[in-house]
């Protein structure tokens, strides 16, 4: 393979496999927001009877025969809702010997009732943790079938480059290539790469010491994603409850309180968390790659596009790391990288790390660059009437109304007296819209397109 179809490779494998992140992204928040209306539903629907069994269970819970009756007494008492008390509703059997079994008797009138039943309403409830667990193991598992998937196909383009530094001294039959022809040497590649698969974890290390790579040069990204793998394997094989195989090759940063058999956490935040330290090691990868092929500003031009997308829908977490590694990237122009910079000063300034942006700026001197970076300078230091000024001097030969209005740079000065001044004094040029040709999306100027789906704002 020569240098472009390599680098298109690359890109290719990028590309797709961002559409699968985006389609977990979209089914992850989509399955909680209507997991989250209907856990709310049942809590709702069926309060009473998730209050009884609350109250039942403060029975239980009381160790003593004599503290268990005296506990039903005071229960009994108790207020369900502003109308009734628990003994309009149902009777309960004074304990004769101290066991864990709780006999009651609901009154006829609410004996029908399903959503009085506290056996219904707790039935309910654990079925809606389940669906949140099914939820949960669904994602983390899927994160790694994606990581499986894209490892998979990296190999396959490795081992096509250089054979003999993935399949040294693996031989064909001549009676194989005879009947089979090529199918004989895809069929060897698929067994090489099925062998990878097989602990795909240890393949980031065996391709960066193969291909003279380093996936963590500007930050240990494969530290968090080998804890995600081995919790994915823990909810895989010991129902999210951690396992030897957890203790042993995670990280001590994340293991150094827990131990063997306790639950592992997957609420939201540790999922969206996981799917960010997803898109990071996929980025890390082909990025590394791509630098060792010393792919120039035009074969990026898709991942810069999309993380610039990233960037307009306040990805932040993501795009600091993008950023900050594109902005130190030596085969840039100048121009690219100052952009770059910005972009990742600007993301670190929306994740309120407010000193050390301050001191980067202090470093920054754009006293002989273009207006556009000057008012950008100006925008990370919330200069906002600084920024009017310049505006008003260089306007539009600096940043056009599109800009302003959509680009990330002024996502603060627009929250600015301002900025509604200076929209109002260009309120024609505001109320523009732009379609690229042959697309199907509105975006800012000057960046090229991307799929619609790249642009639909995360949930």
């Amino acid at each position: 393979m020569d240098h472009i179809e390599i680098i298109q490779n690359y890109i290719d494998i990028f590309r797709n496999t961002m559409h699968e992140v985006e389609s977990l992204e979209v089914f992850f928040h989509r399955s909680l927001n209507s997991f989250n209306d209907y856990y709310s539903n049942v809590l709702n629907e069926f309060r009473v009877g998730l209050t009884i069994c609350n109250l039942f269970d403060s029975v239980l819970e009381k160790e003593s025969l004599e503290e268990k009756n005296k506990r039903i007494a005071e229960i009994l008492e108790e207020k369900i809702n502003e109308e009734l008390q628990l003994k309009d509703i149902c009777t309960i059997v004074n304990f004769t010997d101290n066991n864990n079994v709780l006999r009651y008797s609901m009154i006829d009138k609410y004996f029908s009732n399903i959503t009085y039943s506290p056996t219904a309403a707790k039935l309910k409830l654990d079925r809606a943790g389940m669906y949140n667990k099914i939820l949960v193991e669904s994602v983390i598992s899927h994160i790694i079938v994606i990581f499986e998937n894209f490892i998979g196909d990296v190999v396959r383009i490795l081992i096509k480059k250089d054979p003999l530094k993935y399949l040294g001294n693996q031989q064909i039959m001549v009676s194989d290539v005879i009947q089979k022809g090529d199918v004989a040497i895809t069929e060897k590649i698929e067994q090489t790469v099925d062998s990878c698969l097989r602990c795909s974890i240890d393949l980031l290390s065996e391709i960066s010491k193969k291909e003279t790579i380093d996936i963590d040069r500007h930050e240990k990204i494969t530290v968090p994603f080998t804890e995600v793998y081995y919790r994915r394997n823990a909810y895989i094989h010991t129902d999210g409850h951690a396992n030897k195989d957890y203790l042993l090759k995670v990280d001590k940063k994340y293991t150094k309180n827990i131990q063997i058999g306790d639950e592992l956490l997957c609420d939201r935040d540790y999922l969206d968390d996981s799917i960010c330290i997803l898109m990071k090691i996929i980025f890390s990868i082909i990025f590394e790659l791509l630098r060792k092929e010393k792919a120039q500003a035009k074969e990026l031009k898709y991942i810069t596009d999309y993380y610039f997308i990233r960037l307009l829908n306040q990805n932040y977490n993501l795009t600091k790391y993008i950023y900050k590694v594109l902005s130190q990237y030596n085969e840039l122009e100048f121009s690219d990288k100052m952009n770059y910079k910005i972009n990742y000063l600007n993301s670190c300034k929306q994740l309120g790390e407010t000193d050390f942006v301050k001191g980067e700026l202090k470093k920054l001197d754009v006293s002989a660059m273009q207006d556009k970076y000057k008012i950008a300078k100006l925008c990370l230091a919330n200069a906002t009437k600084e920024i009017y000024s310049s505006l008003v001097n260089t306007y539009p030969n600096s940043f056009n109304a599109l800009e302003i209005r959509d680009w990330p740079i002024f996502i603060n000065f627009r929250e600015s007296d301002e900025y509604k001044q200076f929209r109002n004094e260009h309120l024609d040029d505001f109320l523009v819209g732009e379609i690229i040709a042959d697309e199907t999306v509105m975006q800012p100027k000057n960046e090229s397109s991307i799929n619609i789906e790249d642009l639909i704002e995360k949930t």
